[in-house]
């Protein structure tokens, strides 16, 4: 069972690469100069993949933990000094052919603050104590405090949606290690009031037009419209391959990033669409069969960190699509166009699949103790 978790993790993950890297290529008929830097982006991300999983040892997260931390608190100020504003936000700084995403590193500081603090309360806090309100309420004040510094800089970019993405995956990692859920309740209910503060007059707008699309269908309507009748279009089986009508004349903008799920629905129908949503639903199955076969609590952290973040983006990313949620600009893991979140992405599976390997590994010793 655990050989064909290990087996099934990975191949999904293949699957929505070589999905992802075929639509791009489908989506830039004649600018192929994306479709070479994905296909770079692919490869770096394999390579990536291969080295985490079976090279990185976790103990590192610990050491290079608070450092990794303060890089990404410094490029995320930095990115405020020389960043270029794309779509309202200053939040990517080009480097040369290049773009680079400074918030997307707060994805793996934040994973590495949350198992640190983790370890640390498990090490200095009475075995007694782990599962009381003491315990709970430490660990909750102190991930809560290296979330909301990061989202501090992300949230003047403004990335609202980024921000948000953090700040949920903050809560679902939380509820899923047991802390009591009145923390977590409590802190939505007032960052929801806090938010009215923050918020930018093209961001309100976004979700006036999530609530009804139709009241500005030419202007803040239109891309989220298009969206869905791109989808419609695709009918069950879709066009066929680079065979994309509505997508390809500029009717839907940021077809191989943001609106990638609409795109694929066009040219491969509601089939494709279906085998995306499975597939993200076995990856998730995947980290839940891995987490159950896990005896260390520091281990399950980064499945559940992981698994929510994957699925609060892809929730939020397809669901924009078909008018289910405001639409936020997260791309689609492992499918969308660009490098860092691509690359960040792998990082993380592969440390999930690194865990897939110790689980896989420890089974195989437990095999040989019962034989002696």
């Amino acid at each position: 069972m655990l050989v064909f978790n290990v087996v099934l993790y990975n191949v999904v993950i293949l699957f929505l690469l070589a999905l992802g890297t075929l639509a791009i290529f489908s989506a830039n008929d004649f600018f192929y100069i994306k479709v070479y830097k994905q296909i770079t982006f692919v490869i770096i991300s394999i390579v990536l993949y291969y080295f985490v999983s079976f090279k990185f040892r976790l103990e590192y997260i610990e050491k290079i933990s608070i450092w990794f931390y303060i890089f990404t608190v410094f490029i995320l100020i930095l990115n405020l000094f020389i960043g270029q504003v794309v779509n309202g936000a200053k939040g990517w700084i080009y480097i040369g052919g290049f773009s680079f995403q400074p918030a997307e590193l707060s994805k793996i500081a934040l994973l590495f603050g949350y198992y640190t603090i983790y370890k640390y309360l498990k090490e200095n806090v009475d075995t007694n104590q782990r599962n009381s309100f003491y315990f709970q309420v430490l660990f909750f004040i102190l991930t809560g405090l290296i979330t909301l510094f990061l989202v501090f800089f992300i949230v003047i970019q403004p990335d609202l949606g980024f921000s948000a993405l953090l700040f949920f995956t903050f809560l679902l990692t939380n509820l899923g290690l047991k802390i009591n859920p009145v923390f977590p309740l409590i802190t939505l209910i007032l960052m929801i009031f806090l938010a009215k503060f923050f918020i930018k007059p093209y961001q309100l707008e976004r979700l006036l037009t999530f609530l009804d699309p139709y009241r500005d269908p030419l202007g803040s309507g239109w891309q989220v419209i298009n969206s869905v009748n791109t989808i419609i279009n695709g009918g069950i089986f879709g066009l066929g391959f680079n065979k994309a009508e509505l997508s390809k004349i500029g009717f839907l903008p940021e077809n191989d990033t943001d609106f990638i799920f609409s795109f694929i629905a066009e040219e491969f129908g509601l089939i494709g669409n279906t085998l995306i949503i499975l597939s993200f639903l076995l990856l998730l199955f995947s980290m839940l069969i891995t987490y159950l076969n896990l005896k260390n609590d520091d281990l399950k952290l980064i499945i559940i960190y992981v698994s929510s973040l994957i699925f609060l983006q892809s929730f939020e990313n397809m669901g924009m699509c078909v008018m289910a949620t405001p639409v936020t600009g997260l791309p689609l893991p492992l499918l969308s166009y660009g490098g860092t979140n691509l690359i960040i992405t792998t990082f993380l599976l592969a440390l999930v699949n690194n865990l897939n390997l110790l689980v896989l590994k420890q089974q195989k010793l437990n095999k040989w103790k019962l034989v002696d």
